[in-house]
């Protein structure tokens, strides 16, 4: 993996064609030991959890997108049995698990942003917010810098 500082301000980390591929085969084998469906294609991450289906955006040189992948497969694998933002947290932390990769601190940084713009579209949906204890909370830390990192 090469790291690169944006102009926009902070560090992506970029995939060779190899390394993507390689990602796009564990998504295409971990939807197939779960029976999900996929589709691939630029834009947004969704999942369909009913009806066992999965979008993603393409694995190419982006390593957030073999995330999304994760998570979006993460969503039909845990179900609906938690609060709609604890379900996002949960998500995330069933990719992070399943990963074969470790994420960088950018990766890190990204999917806490993420939980950011879900607290806005929780607080326009008047969805329930997560409990002090939740595991969103939990993962939102997890954007603290730690020693060695």
């Amino acid at each position: 993996m090469n790291i690169h500082y944006s102009t926009l301000g902070g560090f992506f980390v970029f995939l060779t064609t190899k390394q993507a591929k390689y990602l796009d085969k564990h998504i295409e084998y971990m939807c197939k030991q779960f029976s999900v469906e996929r589709t691939v294609k630029p834009g947004r991450g969704h999942a369909k959890v009913r009806k066992r289906t999965i979008q993603h955006p393409p694995i190419g040189i982006d390593e957030m997108a073999y995330f999304v992948a994760l998570h979006e497969l993460g969503h039909v694998v845990i179900g609906m049995h938690a609060h709609r933002l604890d379900r996002e947290a949960l998500a995330w932390e069933w990719a992070l698990r399943q990963s074969l990769i470790e994420p960088h601190y950018s990766i890190r940084q990204r999917i806490c942003s993420l939980l950011v713009r879900y607290l806005y579209r929780g607080k326009e949906n008047n969805w329930e917010f997560p409990k002090e204890d939740s595991p969103f909370w939990q993962l939102f830390r997890w954007w603290e810098v730690e020693d060695g990192t």
